[in-house]
């Protein structure tokens, strides 16, 4: 079960880096979606922390703000 609840807080964590970087970038959620190629309920679930950023999402989502997976996480709270 702690297993479960951590795994959930870093969903949550990596949710609110994905909002943060849109907002900074002053990008819609709509468009991120779409660049995702992920309808917009399954994007708002990605930074509410409900679904998992898969590998592929992360280079996409890498590839839209300029940045690396690495870079991507430097902001990351565990």
């Amino acid at each position: 079960m702690n297993q479960r609840l951590g795994l959930e807080h870093n969903r949550k964590n990596v949710g609110r880096l994905l909002r943060c970087y849109r907002q900074f970038a002053n990008l819609k959620s709509e468009y991120v979606a779409k660049e995702l190629q992920i309808s917009l309920a399954n994007y708002s679930k990605l930074e509410n922390g409900k679904i998992e950023l898969t590998d592929t999402r992360l280079f996409l989502v890498c590839k839209i703000y300029e940045i690396t997976p690495p870079e991507f996480y430097l902001h990351f709270r565990y």
